[in-house]
């Protein structure tokens, strides 16, 4: 990746000064255009020479004008856009500035920067189908292209617990150099499991003393709990018929 300083203007004559931007590019003659370009291309020609050919790339444009002038961004950059992928054709850092070469270019604002106004452009390479050879102990070449790679993140992020099978099938995986970007939706994630329960704890050998002791008060906490009976009325009995003082005694016979 190389970040390369864009002039936001050229000289196209002594004291003539072309403003890239859309603007000025539209109403202007082809032969101011034409100075125009060269001027640029002979200012950033030095700033890219070190920059090696490159098959496909991106190009970032990142805007700092001098003033709060509000401004169209894409004005500016769009210009910037043409003399610069211009630029790096002729100077054989890429084969053409068409699609397939320059497949992806944005435009932003930076900040204002009235000291040194600019646009800075920054070349990413693009690696499509980068392939990846691994060599074993006994000298077996595997060769493995991006979409290996892909199966093969996504069997990792299953096997170590980091998603599930059907959250790793869903997710974006996202190869660059420096490793991978997996993306994926959060709220879909699994449940966390309930955690065990802990193992419960060996009783307490109680000496005989401590455990008469406990064993009363567990009999009187459950005496306190247990509701008393309700008592019933006792019914008094019927009185028995009283006895004779003489039921023992013979009548005396004469």
């Amino acid at each position: 990746m190389w970040t390369i300083t864009l002039p936001l203007r050229v000289l196209v004559s002594k004291k003539k000064f072309f403003t890239i931007n859309l603007n000025p590019y539209r109403n202007a003659h082809h032969f101011t255009l034409d100075k125009a370009k060269k001027e640029f291309f002979s200012i950033v020609k030095n700033r890219v020479k070190h920059i090696p050919p490159q098959q496909i790339v991106r190009i970032d444009y990142v805007l700092f004008p001098r003033t709060k002038q509000e401004c169209d961004v894409s004005n500016v950059c769009s210009i910037q856009d043409k003399f610069f992928s211009d630029t790096l054709v002729e100077c054989g850092i890429i084969p053409d500035d068409n699609y397939n070469f320059l497949p992806k270019v944005t435009y932003s604002f930076g900040e204002i920067d009235k000291h040194n106004p600019r646009v800075e452009a920054t070349i990413t390479p693009i690696t499509e189908n980068q392939e990846m050879q691994i060599t074993t102990k006994s000298t077996t070449v595997v060769t493995l292209d991006d979409t290996d790679l892909d199966k093969a993140l996504r069997a990792y992020l299953v096997a170590e617990k980091v998603m599930d099978s059907a959250q790793a099938a869903e997710a974006s995986v996202e190869l660059t150099k420096g490793g991978a970007i997996v993306r994926f939706d959060s709220e879909t994630a699994s449940e966390p499991q309930e955690a065990p329960k802990k193992a419960q704890e060996p009783q307490k050998r109680l000496e005989p003393a401590e455990a008469m002791t406990a064993l009363l008060k567990k009999e009187e906490k459950t005496e306190e709990a247990s509701p008393e009976p309700e008592k019933k009325e006792e019914t008094p009995a019927p009185a028995s018929p009283g006895k004779s003082l003489f039921a023992g005694l013979k009548r005396p016979q004469n």
